[in-house]
Order: structure tokens, then sequence, then C-alpha cells
């Protein structure tokens, strides 16, 4: 061989001229192709099942998901992984989007559906014996066990005392929206000044904008969130309402937001365009690291919190139905992790009205006591 540190792995593919990474070659004609091949799968495969909308929306949130990290993080087209890419897909989807072993698990399967669907299909040159989905699905196992780390418990003293800590204004509003709204990251960076209803006269002179849109109608100091936005995976729109507390701190930082064109509500502190998701996960790691870090018992604090905190106050230390839960979740049924007797789900629904009153009265308060 002509490497000195060469593997015995790496032997073995020289002898019978094989590769680690077979589909890289065939990285820049699918860079070329003006045809998309995740669209042919819906195209082809997807549609002639039948599935419920419900169900071709997880596929789509999985795949524009794998999509995004191929392309930003493994900068590799996402029709031509390595083991290692799905590898560190697995990684990022249990420390950046906080999703427990057995969500992994459904989405890689997603995932290899896909690419199954190009192994059998004859213009496609994904090879039968080589699947890097199904190699890190046997290789790994996902099913949780009894050593499994639980989940971050922090009292609401603790969360006080690290709101208080945070003083950069957006920052706090960042994560104090989020812990009161159960809001994902990706739902908070699309948030624009028009889904924003707020009872405050001297900051809508600088805002025209500002809780414009009609969901908004009727409904004063709420706040609107969209489901078919850039990431936005919630099965469904729901309006929000906001405390208080909320409404003084939004008031605060929409006074001191730089004066710009940019439609969003949360903007980046150098470029003045609207925030990005890795900006979300600095604002937690610098409010809650490393105090609140992975340790051996629990996982650490992430921007994900938010909403596991949110929805455990509402179900199970204010017993709120379930369907009002999955409401403000924005959960449609057969999507969400509390699923339960989806049949029944479709025919419940709830709106805004149910859930104003009792969110006012009852949700907790982080800046005070």
């Amino acid at each position: 061989m002509s490497d000195e540190n060469a593997s015995p792995t790496d032997a073995v593919a020289e002898a019978f001229d094989r590769s680690r990474d077979p589909l890289a070659e065939h990285e820049q004609t699918f860079e070329e192709l003006a045809a998309d091949p995740f669209e042919i799968f819906f195209e082809e495969h997807l549609a002639e099942q039948d599935l419920a909308e419900s169900t071709c929306s997880i596929y789509r949130g999985v795949l524009e998901r794998w999509q995004e990290f191929m392309w930003t993080t493994a900068e590799r087209h996402p029709a031509c992984p390595a083991p290692h890419h799905v590898e560190a897909f697995t990684e990022y989807l249990q420390d950046e989007r906080g999703n427990h072993l057995t969500t992994v698990r459904q989405k890689l399967g997603n995932l290899n559906a896909v690419y199954e669907f190009w192994q059998d299909h004859p213009v496609f040159p994904h090879s039968n014996d080589f699947n890097p989905i199904q190699i890190v699905l046997s290789r790994n196992d996902f099913e949780p066990n009894e050593e499994e780390k639980s989940a971050p418990d922090l009292t609401l003293g603790e969360l006080r005392a690290v709101l208080r800590s945070v003083t950069h204004l957006r920052d706090r509003l960042i994560i104090l929206l989020q812990l009161k709204l159960g809001l994902r990251a990706s739902e908070l960076c699309n948030i624009q000044l028009s889904d924003l209803s707020l009872n405050a006269p001297a900051v809508s002179e600088y805002h025209d904008s500002l809780g414009s849109h009609w969901a908004l109608s009727g409904r004063p100091n709420a706040l609107y969130i969209p489901h078919d936005r850039d990431r936005n995976k919630s099965g469904n729109p729901r309006v929000l309402p906001l405390d208080a507390e909320a409404q003084r701190l939004l008031r605060q930082y929409l006074r001191r937001r730089p004066t710009t064109d940019c439609p969003y509500l949360f903007l980046a502190k150098q470029t003045n365009s609207n925030i990005a998701h890795q900006d979300v996960t600095d604002v937690w790691n610098d409010a809650f690291q490393p105090l609140y870090e992975e340790n051996q018992r629990r996982r650490g604090v992430s921007s994900h919190y938010g909403r596991h905190r949110f929805t455990t106050f509402w179900r199970v230390e204010q017993d709120l139905p379930r369907p009002l839960v999955k409401y403000m979740r924005g959960d449609s049924p057969g999507t969400e992790s509390i699923r339960e007797k989806a049949g029944i789900d479709e025919y419940i629904h709830a709106y805004y009205e149910d859930i104003a009153s009792v969110y006012r009265e009852n949700i907790y308060q982080l800046i005070h006591d």
C-alpha cells in the first residue's frame, strides 16, 4: 500500500477497488441536475400511497431538516451521504433539536424510505449493497433505557435567577417567550412584526405593520404563530395570548429595536437582519452554560427546553385538558409526541378563546416572583 498510515479497512477497500464513501463521485452530477430527487420521491412514491396529509407533512419536515443540515453543516449534496453524515445528523437531532432517541429513530426511518426508493428506482445510482442510513440504524440502539438521562428540572426560582442575569434585552426576551409560549427556535426566528398584536400606541407609531395579520383581528396582546413558514413544523397555526410580563418586555424591546425594513421581530446584533436558529442556540448557551450543562444525570438546557417546560406545566402541573395543550403547542392529530387516541382527537377542536383567559390567569412569572 502507498500510505503507511492506512487502516486495515482501507487496505481491504483498495484490494477490492471499493470505497468507504461510494456516493461522493455522484455529488457533482446531482448538483448539476435540474430535477430534485426528493420531489421525485414525493411525486412517484408518496403520492401513490394515499397517505394522510399529516403523514406527508411529517416526511416533508424531516427531509427539509436533512437537506438543510447536509447543505449547511456537512456541505454535501443531501442525496449523496456517507455514514458519518448520518451519524452527525443523529447527534444534531438529539443535541440541537432536543429529540428523544425514539424520535430520532422515526426520522431516520423516514429518511431511509427515501433512500430505499432511490435504490429501487432504475435511474438513480444508489446501489443495493450500500445504504448509509441503514448502516447507522443497525449500529445504534435507539431504544431508550433506564440509564437515559432525564430532562432538566429547573425550579421557577432557578429560571428567574437565570433571566435576571441576562442583561441584553433581546436575549432576555427570546428566553422568556420560549419559556412562556413553548416556541421552537425556528418559530421564534420566523415571528414578524405583523404577527404581534400589542396595545402600545407609542410603539406602533414606529412599527406600522405591528399586529396587522388578519388572525389577530379582535385579539389584542397576542401572538400569531403560523405553521407554513420555513422550518416551522407545527401541524396547525395558533394564536397565543401575551401576559402582562411578556407585554412589558416586548414594549421595552420594540422601543430600542433598530429602525429597519426587515419585517422580523428579532434582529441579529450585527446585521439587523432576522436572527437564525444558531443565534437562538447561542443565547441559551450563554445564559444556561456551564451551570446547567449536560452531566451524568440530566441533559443540558437548550433552546428546546422551553417547549418541554411549557408542556409539562400546562398538562401535568395545571392539568389542562389535552386538546387545549395541543392547541397551544400547534399540534395536529398524529404529529406530536403527546399523541393519544388520534381518531378521537381529529373531532376535538380548540380555539384561542378557549385558552386566553386561563393562560393569563395561570402562566408563571419569570422576572418577578
